[in-house]
């Protein structure tokens, strides 16, 4: 699992509708176009580096999205109107958050201006739109003066008897996700996690 970023250009508004609205992203490079080096490695990483079922992160100057991406495909319509956009990716989306309530490592990613590209840092083992946003982060990541939910010793036992008995569930994906839960709750410290 990989995130990307694409970089909307100048004025986004009309771009970034059009992702939500229509389910897909582009880089925004005309099918036959003479490109940059740069342009060229932005396309290769789109049609080649991403997969079906990595994440995307696109984002105007308020608000961020993020996305589930699909199979890559060429839209010959859209790229004979003249909008550059037949280079696309179908996209679930996911989530969406004010630029100032995303995962702080998010916020620098989101500022730098190549026009796609793949997130340098480790990335959580599942459940990307909880990291998504800063209150996803572990607290020794967020920033001074954040704090977690206070949650009594008692439900944090009976969440994990529940989650165990997940764990031997005739559904494999359901085995998956309480195995990540319970591996995520052990690997903050006991101390970080009385704080929260």
């Amino acid at each position: 699992m990989k995130l990307f970023r694409i970089t909307l250009p100048q004025p986004e508004e009309k771009r970034l509708r059009k992702f939500l609205d229509d389910n897909f992203v582009s880089p925004g490079f005309a099918g036959q176009a003479a490109l940059t080096p740069e342009a060229a490695e932005a396309l290769r990483l789109f049609e080649h580096g991403m997969q079906d079922g990595d994440y995307i992160i696109v984002a105007d100057q308020e608000w961020a999205y993020l996305g589930d991406l699909g199979d890559y495909f060429f839209d010959e319509v859209s790229d004979g109107a003249g909008e550059g956009l037949g280079h696309r990716r179908g996209v679930t989306w996911l989530k969406s958050a004010a630029r100032t309530a995303l995962n702080p490592a998010l916020r620098h990613f989101l500022d730098d201006m190549a026009p796609v590209a793949e997130y340098p840092g480790p990335l959580p083992a599942g459940r990307m739109d909880l990291w998504f946003t800063e209150a996803g982060t572990p607290a020794e990541n967020q920033g001074p003066g954040t704090t977690g939910v206070m949650v009594d010793e008692e439900t944090v036992r009976e969440a994990l008897a529940v989650l165990k008995a997940a764990l031997r569930s005739e559904n494999p994906e359901r085995r998956e996700r309480a195995a990540i839960a319970i591996l995520q709750y052990c690997r903050y410290p006991k101390k970080n996690r009385e704080e929260q």
